[in-house]
């Protein structure tokens, strides 16, 4: 599948919605139509947003698959995205916040954090 225009206001950026817009567009392809990869035309200004969404510039697709489907834009970047089948899109977000509790609560039980040593003295006046 080609991602042709995929834009966030520039006041709405950095809140997520770019993250969860193609999440969205990940698990309705793979479910309704199979699809396995995302191919994409990213100007300067995108690259970073499709690498963190899983694009990279090397693309693995035959060029026979996707050249003639997506059209040539110039100064554009090509970028392909895999769409693991394995990989609840929907479920990132949770996914991530259980990860994160539990690399918290590893670092809270090899650490003593609970520990509350009294002040320095030495500072006290008088």
């Amino acid at each position: 599948g080609e991602i042709a225009f995929c834009a966030v206001s520039t006041e709405q950026q950095v809140r997520g919605y770019g993250t969860r817009l193609m999440n969205q567009t990940k698990h309705f392809c793979k479910t309704r139509d199979n699809l396995d990869h995302f191919v994409t035309y990213a100007d300067n200004y995108a690259i970073g947003y499709f690498k963190k969404q899983g694009f990279h510039m090397q693309i693995s697709m035959h060029r026979e698959r996707w050249a003639p489907n997506i059209k040539d834009y110039e100064g554009g970047t090509l970028m392909e995205c895999y769409i693991n089948p394995n990989i609840d899109y929907l479920e990132i977000p949770t996914m991530v916040k259980r990860q994160r509790k539990a690399v918290e609560d590893r670092i809270s039980q090899m650490t003593r954090h609970d520990i509350v040593y009294p002040g320095l003295t030495c500072f006290k006046e008088g």
